[in-house]
């Protein structure tokens, strides 16, 4: 079992205090639709609950209130409509503003985990000095909508947050993949040791149906690439897809 850390992961100062993973305003977004489900296969999971609970030491109050909470500000007028599944398109800054979110946030859901932590700490300072993801991290989108006579995922409903921390991507590069869905807005992080990109790359593939008979097929489509940047606007949901239920446990291998 991993010890609290006794100092900032990001910024290295003294002392740690309490982070939620999950910020309270997510909470205040479906506040018709609690309680919450979360479905953590590699931690504690939680039904029923008012609040999404999942917490960490990893941080200091100075890094807490200032640019983390900043991070949260810029991102939640952003996210909050695709939590929901309302369509959007991003600009260039506003990209950076939801990348920054998402690696911070897989960052801390790493560390809620009293299990050896998936990320190495150097993507904690770069994310701290340059104020975005270093080129070893691939950040991409795509869209959870419960089909096959599960309830749709709205406002009226209740509300998963899937969590996993999955580090049986090639061990030489010391490679990790976390995913999380947020009402319909999924979030996966991938990334290896180091800063600079080494032409890692990411595939995926989903579990069908064909003629009753379980199937793998790629869903590629599905996923949008939200960091790197293009150079273009990013528009979320992609064209093919949603993911119903099935779909997203079989991101991972313990989902």
């Amino acid at each position: 079992m991993r010890a609290e850390p006794s100092s900032c992961v990001f910024c290295g100062s003294p002392g740690t205090s309490k982070e939620h993973v999950f910020a309270q305003w997510i909470a205040e977004e479906f506040r018709d639709g609690a309680p919450f489900t979360l479905s953590n296969p590699r931690g504690r999971s939680k039904v029923s609950t008012r609040t999404i609970g999942v917490t960490t030491r990893a941080a200091c109050r100075q890094c807490n209130n200032g640019w983390m909470s900043r991070c949260e500000q810029e991102a939640r007028p952003l996210i909050g409509a695709i939590i929901r599944g309302a369509p959007v398109t991003w600009a260039q800054d506003e990209q950076l503003a939801i990348a920054r979110w998402s690696l911070k946030t897989a960052l801390m859901l790493d560390r809620s985990r009293r299990k050896p932590w998936a990320t190495p700490p150097e993507h904690c300072t770069f994310l701290l000095e340059a104020e975005e993801p270093p080129g070893s991290v691939q950040i991409s989108l795509a869209r959870y909508f419960p089909t096959d006579g599960d309830k749709p995922l709205d406002i009226g409903a209740a509300v998963t947050v899937l969590a996993d921390v999955d580090s049986r991507f090639p061990r030489d590069l010391g490679a990790y993949r976390i995913v999380y869905n947020i009402g319909q807005a999924v979030f996966q992080v991938v990334g290896h040791n180091g800063v600079e990109a080494r032409g890692f790359g990411v595939s995926h593939v989903a579990w069908g149906t064909l003629e009753g008979e379980r199937v793998l097929r790629p869903f590629n489509d599905v996923f949008r690439t939200l960091w790197p940047q293009s150079g273009e606007a990013f528009e979320w949901p992609p064209a093919d897809g949603p993911l119903n239920t099935e779909s997203l446990r079989a991101l991972g291998p313990n989902l």
